[in-house]
């Protein structure tokens, strides 16, 4: 049965696409106070039932009630929203209330692979990478929208073979690492200004993976490497020197057209509680996107069965 905490409130008109994306204030809860009897209605159903409804409810109040109730469950927490502006928004009315998440956002723009924003391919591919990682280093709340829960991400084998480790005085083929970068969807460039680039000019090879903030400099000496830097790809200034360093080359999983990578489901812990926010409009968003392709619909079936083991 799936267990999830779900919210039957109204429509919020100020959930929508383009949330601001102003900074967090934490809020002093101190005066606000959500009764121990509901909370322990609500935990006592999601124990006996596996799920638990909460109504009446509107705006950052959502927030503040979900904080309280995390705060007492001590199990990883999804909460899925309508859309990736909804999840933003949860993502700071949680952090307002002193409960850190992470937004999960839907891949954005570009209809193949290797065409989407870079900015949203490299927050799915680094939230994969924890995922996959470490149980202890694996985030513990995690919001996301309708749709980038139905986007694939990289399988686990994918990711774990896409890990390279550098090491100054160690050698590297940079022939070979050119040649499989470029299979794996980089592009060749005069500079590696933007997620996906990789440029070779003499003995230095810079490469900008796709899951990094800043793109790696790796200068080499004939077959050894001698230095290895992260710069600022706009200056194209160093700004850390590495004497080892591990970098992740997974690229972008496109979209369900293109058939690869793996339902983000598939890497979500298995003992997770879902939050559905607003389920009606969740609900909608679904069956607006099942609408658009059989693709979506068959995601759809996948998402639901996974949530329902939960």
């Amino acid at each position: 049965m799936s267990q999830s905490l779900v919210d039957t409130s109204a429509k919020n008109a100020d959930r929508s696409e383009g949330a601001s994306q102003a900074g967090t204030v934490l809020v002093d809860a101190t005066g606000l106070k959500f009764p121990a009897s509901e909370q322990t209605r609500i935990l006592r159903a999601i124990d006996r039932k596996g799920s638990a409804s909460v109504g009446n409810i509107w705006g950052a109040a959502q927030g503040f009630v979900a904080a309280q109730l995390i705060r007492k469950i001590g199990r990883p927490i999804i909460a899925i929203a309508s859309t990736d502006g909804e999840a933003e928004s949860f993502v700071y009315d949680l952090a307002a209330f002193g409960t850190p998440s992470i937004q999960f956002p839907a891949r954005e723009g570009g209809t193949r692979k290797g065409h989407a924003d870079a900015t949203s391919v490299r927050m799915r591919l680094q939230m994969a990478q924890s995922l996959a990682g470490p149980e202890d280093a694996r985030p513990n709340v995690i919001v996301g929208s309708v749709l980038s829960m139905l986007q694939p991400v990289p399988k686990l084998k994918d990711l774990q073979a896409e890990f390279v480790s550098l090491k100054v005085g160690g050698v590297l083929d940079v022939q070979a690492l050119l040649n499989r970068l470029v299979r794996a969807g980089y592009t060749r460039e005069p500079l590696a200004e933007f997620a996906g680039h990789v440029s070779l000019r003499g003995d230095i090879l810079d490469v900008f993976p796709f899951a990094s903030e800043e793109p790696l400099r790796i200068e080499m000496f004939e077959e050894e490497i001698e230095s290895l830097r992260t710069f600022d790809p706009v200056e194209q200034r160093s700004t850390a020197k590495h004497e080892e360093i591990e970098v992740c080359l997974a690229s972008d999983s496109g979209t369900l057209e293109d058939g690869d990578g793996t339902p983000v489901i598939d890497l979500l812990p298995a003992d997770a509680l879902i939050i559905r926010i607003e389920p009606l409009r969740v609900d909608e968003k679904a069956s607006s996107l099942s609408i658009q392709s059989p693709l979506f619909e068959r995601a759809l079936r996948v998402l639901n069965k996974g949530l329902s083991r939960r």
